[in-house]
């Protein structure tokens, strides 16, 4: 288990000290990084595989179009192998057809909903239930976890031993199928805006996350239980919209905070 009071203290003290954004240059081969951007509204994350493929997760709300182009911009992207939403909603996919239309994307990965019928024609479009391990890289996979009726997607980010849950069921229901596939998570992105029960305090135990991270929505309301659940087990919380993008680097066996 990683030391979490000690990185705690480290990143305390380095938030205190830093007032900007770290000056940010890509991954080697050997590490992947990714980035969950600050937006005002909804979800967005980049990964850039230690091959340099860049991994779009969500695209934030239609309110957050410029901001999200302007993170792409600023770390310098210009196509985009895949693109991947987990959820139906505005805050996930909200700028999906912009994004599509400005980039090159090789493959666009959706919840097999009515929301996306007319896309399904697209031949870059592939629905998540037909793709329940997708294979990256040598070393990085996604691994579907489940999908709920309203197109809902949970899956895992799986880079050697290290792991991160994007979760996006906000009951405890799927947690079952997690610790099936494994008994650790380092790096939790908590579903519903961290309006939910999930993950619960036995989940928690179990898979002994370190740190965890929380977009913002205008709709949602934080489930301040769920908050101090995290923070009693020395879980780190970050709320992209007060802390800015959260920048991870990580190896196969360990990853580092770059912001």
């Amino acid at each position: 288990m990683k030391n979490k009071c000690l990185y705690r203290i480290v990143f305390v003290t380095f938030l205190a000290l830093t007032q900007t954004s770290p000056v940010f240059t890509y991954t080697d081969n050997k590490s992947i990084d990714v980035i969950f951007f600050n937006l005002s509204e909804g979800e967005a994350t980049l990964v850039v595989t230690e091959n340099q493929k860049r991994i779009l997760i969500n695209t934030g709300s239609t309110n957050s179009k410029d901001e999200l182009i302007n993170h792409l911009k600023k770390l310098n992207v210009t196509s985009i192998d895949y693109l991947l939403i987990t959820n139906t909603n505005d805050e996930y996919d909200g700028n999906m057809d912009q994004i599509a239309q400005k980039y090159d994307i090789s493959e666009i990965i959706v919840p097999n909903h009515e929301d996306y019928t007319e896309e399904k024609n697209d031949k870059r479009f592939f629905v998540w239930k037909d793709l329940t391990d997708i294979t990256l890289t040598n070393k990085l996979s996604l691994k579907l976890i489940d999908e709920t009726e309203e197109g809902e997607v949970t899956f895992l980010l799986l880079f050697g031993n290290e792991s991160i849950l994007f979760s996006n069921d906000e009951t405890s229901d799927v947690e079952e199928r997690i610790t099936k596939i494994t008994n650790h998570v380092d790096v939790i992105k908590i579903a519903a805006f961290g309006s939910g029960d999930s993950p619960s305090q036995s989940f928690l135990e179990l898979t002994d996350p370190y740190l965890s991270v929380i977009f913002h929505s205008n709709e949602y309301e934080i489930n301040e239980d769920l908050v101090e659940r995290l923070a009693a087990s020395w879980i780190d919380v970050y709320f992209v919209r007060q802390t800015g993008s959260v920048y991870l680097r990580m190896t196969t066996n360990d990853f580092e905070l770059l912001s």
